[in-house]
């Protein structure tokens, strides 16, 4: 099947675009709080944007999952720094609840 007659067929049976781009938007966002490594991230959504080149329809969408990435990160960190008057000096450890997923309470907030 070409990629022709495949776009075809995707336009012919998606009957809520909205909703497509709506739940596309929201898995992004998902996958982009998923990393848990900036450089990891970085280099991805790197290799994305240089595919999709100069299509402001992909690229919008990367830079601002990206954008709500950073902005949940620092917002957690700003809350941790000030519960935590006394900051820790090393990584927690694997038994501490806030070592075990640091992600947990990000997912779900560009929902």
């Amino acid at each position: 099947m070409s990629d022709e007659s495949l776009a075809r067929r995707v336009v012919d049976l998606v009957s809520d675009w909205g909703g497509l781009f709506q739940g596309a938007g929201r898995s992004l966002r998902e996958n982009v709080l998923s990393f848990e490594d900036d450089d990891d991230i970085v280099s991805a959504l790197g290799w994305q944007l240089q595919r999709a080149a100069f299509n402001p329809q992909v690229v919008e969408p990367l830079l601002e999952a990206m954008a709500g990435r950073w902005s949940a990160v620092s917002s957690a960190v700003r809350r941790l720094d000030r519960d935590e008057p006394a900051r820790q000096t090393s990584p927690p450890s694997s038994g501490s609840p806030r070592g075990t997923d640091f992600w947990a309470p990000l997912r779900g907030r560009l929902r």
